[in-house]
C-alpha cells in the first residue's frame, strides 16, 4: 500500500521543533547553519500558527567552520536561557550540523543552567527501511515489498 498524498515530514530536527511547539514553557536550542532555519516557515506559514515555534538556532554560516562552532552553541543556549527564561530546555542538532560532532547534549550540561535540559539524539543519517522500500518499486510493480525481495531488505 503506497500514500496516496504526499506530505512533508522533514528531518527528525523538525519533528523536535513540533513536540517543543507543542509544550508550554519549553524551549529548543538547535544548533544548525544558515539554511536549515526553515522550519519555522514550516509552522508559521504553511500551517499558520499564531506563533512562531519556541526555538533558537545557532545559525553558524561557512565562515564560522574555521573557528569554534561549539561557541556559538553555547553563547546561543545561555542567551536563549536568559530571554525565554523556560522551566526546561531541549537541545539538539539539524542534520547538517551533527555532522560537525559539536554535541550539544554535553554543551548544554557544562553550561549548568537551573532548569533541566534534554539531550536530543536526532540520528539523521539512519536507513530508513520503508522510504527505502517505497522508492525501490520496479517499474512492472514485482517488487511491491514482498517480504522475500532481496532489493527492499524485507
Amino acid at each position: 500500500m503506497q500514500l496516496t498524498l504526499w506530505t512533508y515530514e522533514g528531518p527528525p530536527h523538525v519533528g523536535a521543533m513540533r513536540v517543543a511547539t507543542a509544550m508550554r514553557d519549553v524551549h529548543y536550542v538547535l544548533h544548525a547553519p544558515q539554511g536549515d532555519t526553515y522550519a519555522d516557515l514550516l509552522f508559521t506559514m504553511i500551517e499558520r500558527l499564531p506563533k512562531r515555534p519556541p526555538v533558537t538556532y545557532t545559525t553558524f554560516q561557512a565562515r564560522d567552520l574555521g573557528s569554534d562552532t561549539a561557541g556559538l552553541f553555547k553563547t546561543a543556549a545561555r542567551e536563549a536561557y536568559e530571554r525565554f527564561r523556560p522551566q526546561a530546555m531541549m537541545v539538539g542538532a539539524s542534520c547538517t550540523a551533527e555532522l560537525l560532532q559539536d554535541d550539544p547534549g554535553g554543551l548544554a550540561q557544562a553550561l549548568d543552567l537551573p532548569v533541566p535540559v534534554v539531550p536530543l539524539e536526532l540520528p539523521s543519517y539512519q536507513k530508513k527501511r520503508k522510504l527505502g522500500r517505497g522508492r525501490n518499486l520496479l517499474s512492472d510493480g514485482a517488487c511491491a515489498g514482498a517480504a522475500s525481495c532481496s532489493r527492499c531488505d524485507a
